[in-house]
């Protein structure tokens, strides 16, 4: 199907040029409904490129800088979310703490990200913040385990506008749950007020490559992936990011942003993946 609607594309955009030069075009096999119902297909609709939106000021610290030599000693700033591990449901905070397989989940993730630290597939880890909601605390505690020493002296601190929350309203709409006005007001100004705090280019009294980690919860993760890449954040519902996950993404020092890796569990048993 993949290479069918390759070919298709193909001939769709050479057909466009040829009528713009005047000249004959092919016959396209997305012109004819029986070859699309040989193929499968029932109809096709090419997409059609709408530019390029990309605000390179998104975080407010671009500046009217052009020497591109100064562009290319400057340091990048990676952002590593870490969802909390699965936990026990209450009807409190309290007694939402980590079940046994979250704290393996937790253990485990700690591991990897010394792995990655360790072999430089991360920049050296330089701060941490962690949702203060139990979940997250017991997450970051385990993860703290495998931590250089160094990291856990000076730069680590729990941050309030982490906490999980309605983000915003997503679409499609949740055939559940519906927050109220009032929570998505709340949430996602507080979100929101976390992505501009945490998620932008290196700071310019940093001298080296370096990450920030964030221990916190699915939905902020997912906004903050959607905010980053200057998608439409309501789509971040159609996502999913596992227990103990990892989301890399990186900043360069002129704004433009990549996503490294989205709810990363491959470290994880199979049995141990779970997005509760």
């Amino acid at each position: 199907l993949v290479a069918v609607a390759s070919f298709l594309a193909c001939n769709h955009i050479k057909d466009h040029i040829y009528a713009q030069e005047g000249l004959p075009t092919s016959q396209c096999a997305c012109n004819t409904q029986e070859t699309n119902k040989t193929a499968g297909i029932s109809s096709l609709t090419v997409p059609q490129s709408v530019g390029c939106n990309w605000n390179s000021n998104w975080d407010l610290r671009g500046d009217n800088q052009k020497d591109e030599e100064k562009k290319s000693k400057g340091v990048s700033h990676q952002i590593i979310l870490i969802r909390h591990g699965q936990y026990e449901f209450g009807d409190s905070d309290e007694k939402r703490v980590l079940t046994d397989l979250g704290r393996q989940q937790a253990n485990r993730t700690g591991e990897r990200l010394l792995e990655l630290h360790n072999s430089g597939k991360i920049h050296p880890i330089k701060y941490v913040y962690y949702s203060p909601l139990a979940r997250a605390t017991e997450t970051h505690s385990t993860i703290s385990l495998h931590l250089p020493k160094t990291i856990l002296k000076h730069n680590v601190q729990p941050c309030s506008m982490i906490r999980e929350g309605a983000v915003c309203v997503p679409c499609p709409i949740h055939p559940t749950w519906r927050p109220t006005d009032e929570m998505v007001a709340k949430d996602g100004a507080r979100v929101e007020a976390a992505f501009i705090n945490h998620m932008h280019r290196a700071d310019k009294t940093e001298d080296a490559d370096y990450s920030t980690v964030l221990v916190c919860h699915g939905n902020v993760i997912r906004y903050f992936v959607m905010r980053a890449l200057q998608l439409p954040t309501n789509a971040w519902l159609r996502t999913s990011v596992a227990n103990s996950s990892i989301t890399i993404i990186n900043v360069s020092p002129s704004g433009n942003v990549s996503l490294q890796c989205m709810g990363e569990s491959g470290h994880l048993l199979a049995h141990q993946i779970t997005f509760n």
